[in-house]
C-alpha cells in the first residue's frame, strides 16, 4: 500500500467510527440498542442490508469461486427469490403481530421454554461462529495488503502454523474499531454506518469489475471455458464445487439461515416502521440489490481469468484473487478505496452479528432470570456483552482457518447447525398440530444425525447425487441435503406419531 492508500484507509476508519459514535450517543434504551426505536423506512433498511448481505468473506470467497469456476459464482446471490412468499405472508407478520424480539422467543411463544432453550444454544453457536468466519476473511485479505515479512524480523511464526498471527492481528484491530461505536449505539449506529458502508462496497466491487473489463483485450467472458460460462455449476462433477451441493448448502440452508435464523437480520427488519416497510425492503433487496451485489463480489474473479491468460498477473493462492486483481488495476488512492470496501464489508457484518448475540443473550437468558430489573441494567449488560462476544469471535479464527476456502468453512458450519432449525420453523409455521414434543426431539435427533455424519461420512453417500467422496473434508456442500432430508424424516415421523397417539394434547394456541 502506498502512502495515499494508507491515508484513505485511515480517513475512512476515523470517519466511520466517528459517525457511528455520534449517531449512537442518543441510545438510552434496549429498544433503541436492539431495534433503533423501530422508526426507519424501507430505503434505510434495504440499503443497510447490503452491507450485511455482502460480508468481508463475500469479496474473498466469490472472487475465488469466479476465478476457479466462472459464472457459477453468481448463484449464491440470485437464489433468494423463493423465500419471499413465506417471509411475506408468514414469518414477518408473525414477528410484528406478536412483537417478537428474538428468534428463540418465537419458539417460546409457538412451543414452550424447553424448545426455546434448545434453540438458544443453536442460535448462539451459529452467530458466534459467523463472527469468527468474518474475522478470518479480513485476516486473509491482510495477507495481500500489508508487507508483514518486511515488518517482522523473523516472520515464519507470524505466517505459519495453527495460529497465524498475520491473520489474527488485523482481524482483532478491526473488531476493536467496530466495537468503539457499537458499544454505545447498537442498532442505531449499525443501520446508519451500514447504509454508508453498503454504498462504498458496492461501488468498489463494480469499480474493479468495469476497470478490469476496459483493461482486457477482448470481452472477459471469452477468456472463460465453455463450462465456466455456465451460470449453474456442474451437478456432481467436482467435489470442490458442485451444483447439487451449492443448491442445498447455499440456496436452501444458507438462505433460510440468513432470513429466518440470523438474529441480526430479524432485528434489521423489526427496526422498520411497519410490516409494509419491511416487505418493501425485502423486495428491493431480492429484486435489485442481490443481482448487483453478485457482479460486485464475483467480477474480480472473471477479470482475473483474462488477466492471467494475458500474462498481466499471477494468482498463487486463489483466496487472494480479489486483492491481487484490485492492486494490479487501480492506482494509489483507488486501491486504498478498495481496501476500505473490504474493511467496510467486515465491520458492517460484524457489528450486525455482535448486536444480534447481545440481543439474544439479554432477551432470552438474562430477562427470564431477572425479569424486574430496570432497562438501564439490560442496556449496560448488552454493551458489555458486545465486547465479550468480539473476543470469542477472535479466538475462533484458527478453527475456520483450517479449511481450504472461506466458502467451505461457511458451508460446513451452516450445514451442521441449521437443518434441524429449518424443519422446526417450517413445522411451526405450516402445521398447526406440530407441537413442542415434535420440535424438541427434531432438534435433538437432528443434531445427533449431523454429528454422526462427521464420524461416518458414508451415511451421506446414498444422498450425495453421485458426488465423489473427497479426502479430508468429505461432502463439503451436499451434507446440507443430508441434514434437511434426515431432519424432515424425523420431524414428520414425530408429527404423525404425536397426532395419532395423543390427539387431545396437541399445540399451544397463540392469539
Amino acid at each position: 500500500m502506498t502512502t495515499l492508500d494508507i491515508a484513505v484507509v485511515v480517513i475512512y476508519l476515523i470517519s466511520i467510527v466517528g459517525i457511528g459514535m455520534f449517531v449512537g450517543k442518543s441510545t438510552t434504551s434496549t429498544d433503541e440498542f436492539f431495534f433503533a426505536g423501530r422508526r426507519f423506512t424501507w430505503p434505510w433498511i434495504a440499503c443497510s442490508c447490503v452491507a450485511t448481505l455482502v460480508g468481508s468473506y463475500s469479496f474473498i470467497q466469490y472472487a475465488q469461486i469466479a476465478y476457479t469456476d466462472g459464472f457459477g459464482a453468481i448463484i449464491g446471490y440470485t437464489n433468494d427469490w423463493y423465500v419471499l412468499p413465506l417471509f411475506f405472508f408468514a414469518w414477518l407478520p408473525f414477528l410484528f403481530k406478536h412483537n417478537i424480539q428474538s428468534v428463540p422467543e418465537y419458539f417460546a411463544k409457538r412451543f414452550d421454554k424447553k424448545v426455546r432453550i434448545a434453540v438458544l444454544c443453536f442460535i448462539l453457536v451459529y452467530l458466534i461462529g459467523y463472527i469468527g468466519i468474518n474475522l478470518l476473511t479480513i485476516g486473509i485479505a491482510a495477507h495481500s495488503i500489508f508487507p508483514w515479512a518486511e515488518m517482522m524480523p523473523d516472520s515464519a511464526w507470524f505466517y505459519e502454523g495453527t495460529f497465524r498471527f498475520s491473520v489474527i492481528l488485523p482481524a482483532a484491530c478491526l473488531a476493536v474499531l467496530s466495537g468503539l461505536y457499537l458499544h454505545k449505539g447498537g442498532q442505531n449506529s449499525v443501520i446508519v454506518t451500514d447504509f454508508i458502508q453498503g454504498g462504498i462496497l458496492l461501488f468498489a466491487g463494480l469499480l474493479v469489475f468495469f476497470v478490469g473489463m476496459n483493461a482486457l483485450d477482448k470481452p472477459f467472458w471469452e477468456y472463460l471455458s465453455i463450462e465456466h460460462q455456465n451460470p449453474f455449476p456442474h451437478l456432481n462433477k467436482k467435489t470442490s464445487l458442485n451444483g447439487a451441493g451449492l443448491f442445498w448448502s447455499d440456496g436452501i440452508v444458507g438462505t433460510f439461515a440468513f432470513y429466518f435464523i440470523n438474529q441480526g437480520i430479524l432485528m434489521r427488519f423489526l427496526s422498520a416502521k411497519s410490516i409494509n416497510e419491511g416487505r418493501k425492503a425485502l423486495l428491493f433487496v431480492v429484486a435489485f440489490i442481490m443481482p448487483v451485489a453478485a457482479v460486485a463480489v464475483a467480477g474480480a474473479g472473471w477479470i482475473a481469468t483474462g488477466l492471467v491468460t494475458e500474462g498481466v498477473i499471477q494468482i498463487g493462492d486463489p483466496k487472494n484473487t480479489f486483492m491481487v486483481v484490485a492492486k494490479s488495476l487501480l492506482g494509489p488512492g483507488w486501491f486504498g478505496f478498495v481496501v476500505v470496501a473490504v474493511l467496510a464489508a467486515l465491520m458492517s457484518t460484524l457489528d450486525t452479528l455482535i448486536t444480534a448475540v447481545a440481543a439474544v443473550a439479554v432477551n432470552d437468558i438474562v430477562r427470564p432470570l431477572y425479569p424486574k430489573r430496570k432497562d438501564a441494567f439490560y442496556l449496560k449488560l448488552a454493551q458489555r456483552l458486545s465486547i465479550c462476544v468480539t473476543i470469542v469471535g477472535i479466538a475462533l479464527i484458527p478453527l475456520f482457518d483450517s479449511f481450504d476456502s472461506v466458502f467451505e468453512a461457511i458451508s460446513f458450519f451452516t450445514s451442521m447447525v441449521i437443518p434441524p432449525l429449518i424443519l422446526v420453523i417450517l413445522g411451526g409455521l405450516l402445521l398447526p398440530k406440530f407441537n413442542a414434543f415434535c420440535a424438541l426431539w427434531t432438534l435433538i435427533l437432528g443434531s445427533i444425525a449431523m454429528a454422526l455424519s462427521i464420524i461416518f461420512p458414508e451415511l451421506i453417500t446414498p444422498l450425495a447425487h453421485g458426488i465423489e467422496r473427497a479426502e479430508g473434508t468429505p461432502y463439503k456442500y451436499i451434507r446440507s441435503f443430508y441434514g434437511v432430508f434426515v431432519s424432515t424424516f424425523i420431524a414428520l415421523s414425530l408429527y404423525f406419531y404425536q397426532t395419532k397417539t395423543k390427539p387431545k394434547k396437541m399445540v399451544k394456541e397463540i392469539g
